[in-house]
């Protein structure tokens, strides 16, 4: 609740839920600093956090439906604590390489703890660098579209939005608890499961565990993080859905589908406007993050950008193995992306 920057999957209610449906191991470890009796800074760690060349290390806690690593610190955590966090990380670990899956680089809490690394004469590299879409709240909306986005760019959402009222009656509604979560829940998964998603076989519904877990992950959450889903509707049903976490004054947009029937107008790009007009409108947030991979539509909807990357440590200064593990795994994922690519 006092952390300098939101970072919801650490905090207890969703570390729960990753427990109780098994994805996290289920003897999760914790790098922790206190100060004046109480912890001022926490990182939980994996003994199994992700790939690096050609063998697996210990990093961050994370999972498919993390998009960040970022250790929970307190706004008041005295100098030191980067330093202090990064010893105890080193003493968690007999690796030498440690992971920190989509860790936000340029940040202040980033750049402190590479710092930290530094200092100890640990090896950084940052592995698939790029920007992610954020957008932190202007004085109001008007503000925010003069901004940024292109005349065109208004021209085409008051469109879509015609030709969508044009079908009915279209309303933006709000489901913050009870029957109301459960309610937009159930349309978020009968939407993506009848979509593109469904037919491939990756729809969150398509699978019991992972249906499981994600209803889990939204109604469990409380307290520091609070869940909230947006639906657009058309005369009183669903057509688009997005469900969110709300942590420290950030929104963290998790997933998001919408009705294919309505594909040509643009239902999932006008919810999203529809979030923007409401964090300026009602201020449930200071700031929202897109919790993207690149591509994202909402790179042409925020103006502001998040430098994320992989970032690899070698915790064991002067290990001759870290550079070509970090070489491997380099050339690893450009081949995967050339052979994206390739496939079309």
């Amino acid at each position: 609740a006092t952390a300098r920057a939101a970072n919801p999957y650490f905090a207890r209610p969703l570390i729960d839920v990753h427990l109780a449906h098994r994805f996290v191991e289920s003897r999760p470890r914790f790098a922790c600093v206190r100060a004046q009796g109480r912890f001022v800074a926490v990182q939980p760690i994996a003994s199994r956090a992700g790939r690096l060349g050609w063998a697996e290390a210990p990093g961050a806690l994370n999972s498919p439906f993390t998009t960040l690593s970022t250790p929970l610190v307190a706004c008041d955590a005295p100098d030191g604590w980067a330093d202090a966090l990064a010893l105890a990380i080193k003493r968690a670990c007999r690796s030498g390489a440690f992971l920190f899956p989509m860790f936000p680089i340029r940040s202040p809490i980033g750049i402190a703890l590479r710092h930290a690394f530094a200092r100890t004469g640990a090896e950084v590299a940052a592995l698939a660098p790029f920007e992610r879409p954020v957008l932190a709240a202007r004085p109001h909306y008007d503000a925010y579209a003069d901004e940024s986005l292109a005349r065109s760019r208004r021209k085409g959402l008051r469109r879509m939005r015609r030709r969508l009222a044009d079908r009915g009656r279209l309303t933006h509604e709000v489901a913050e608890g009870g029957s109301g979560l459960h309610e937009a829940l159930d349309a978020f998964f009968r939407l993506e499961q009848a979509g593109w998603k469904g037919r491939m076989g990756t729809a969150l519904a398509a699978h019991a565990v992972t249906h499981a877990f994600a209803r889990d992950l939204f109604l469990r959450a409380s307290g520091p993080v609070a869940p909230r889903a947006d639906v657009l509707a058309l005369d009183g049903a669903p057509i688009a859905v997005s469900l969110a976490i709300v942590s420290a004054g950030t929104a963290f947009l998790l997933k998001t589908t919408f009705d294919e029937v309505h594909r040509g107008v643009g239902p999932g790009v006008l919810l999203e406007d529809a979030i923007v007009r409401a964090m300026h409108r009602d201020r449930f947030c200071e700031r929202l993050d897109s919790a993207t991979l690149p591509g994202s539509v909402l790179e042409s909807l925020y103006p502001d950008r998040m430098a994320i990357a992989d970032l690899a440590v070698n915790l064991r200064p002067g290990d001759p193995l870290f550079p070509a593990r970090v070489a491997a795994e380099r050339w690893q994922r450009g081949a995967r992306v050339r052979v994206k690519r390739a496939a079309g």
